[in-house]
């Protein structure tokens, strides 16, 4: 009898040592769990966001290059390709071509003088960079003397367009640099609407008295364009 008390003593020990450790485990973790931040929902955010950019698409200025025997759009370019037409050619005319593209990203003028200047297109020029007027190469003699100035009038010009890249390979390898190509208008595209259409320009400068003019006519008589341009530099 005492063995048999003995033993129920000493199960009743461990069975309440065992409820005191259960209930402590219970009371320290109830506090652990209680003290876990609540997480957001941002799949609503994330939704939302996404139908977003979806819904507002950007729409980009379509630039044709036509500096090409097929002219495409500017996207469809792979090499770099500027092109000045409009308001941005008027702002950036100068007396000169080089001077006119000198403040393209990538291109400086060779200062030889106030009226000869031709582009220089990543350090490159001369030989390297050839020009073109309306797709035709000029031949001149600003190639090879520096002294010379490009054959070309920047004030009779209706858009400029550089590309530069593997493309220019087309042209020659005297295009290595890069290829600028002067579309003057001088080969009408397409008939004029209107019965006469004339433009003029004027540029002015003070530092060295440079004073330049141009004046373009353009008409339309039946299947026949026609086209007159002008231009007077003094300085």
């Amino acid at each position: 009898m005492i063995g048999s008390a003995d033993v129920r003593r000493r199960g009743e020990g461990v069975s309440s040592s065992w409820a005191c450790l259960v209930s402590s485990f219970v009371c320290l973790g109830s506090p652990l769990l209680a003290a876990q931040p609540e997480l957001p929902d941002v799949s609503a955010h994330r939704s939302e966001a996404a139908h977003r950019d979806v819904a507002a698409p950007t729409d980009y200025e379509e630039i044709v290059v036509s500096a090409s025997p097929h002219p495409r759009q500017r996207f469809d370019v792979i090499q770099g390709t500027v092109v000045l037409a409009n308001e941005e050619l008027d702002a950036a005319l100068r007396p000169t071509l080089g001077d006119t593209l000198a403040e393209l990203p990538g291109i400086t003028s060779s200062s030889f003088g106030p009226g000869a200047s031709r582009p220089v297109i990543r350090g490159l020029d001369g030989p390297r960079v050839r020009v073109l007027q309306d797709g035709i190469g000029i031949q001149d003699a600003s190639v090879s003397s520096p002294d010379h100035a490009v054959a070309m009038e920047p004030l009779l010009s209706d858009r400029i367009e550089v590309v530069r890249g593997a493309a220019t390979l087309r042209y020659g390898s005297s295009a290595i640099g890069g290829v600028v190509n002067v579309d003057d208008g001088r080969i009408p595209r397409e008939l004029n609407e209107e019965a006469l259409h004339a433009e003029l320009r004027a540029l002015y400068g003070s530092a060295s008295q440079d004073r330049s003019a141009s004046l373009g006519i353009g008409s339309s008589l039946g299947p026949l364009a026609l086209r007159a341009a002008g231009f007077l530099r003094g300085s």
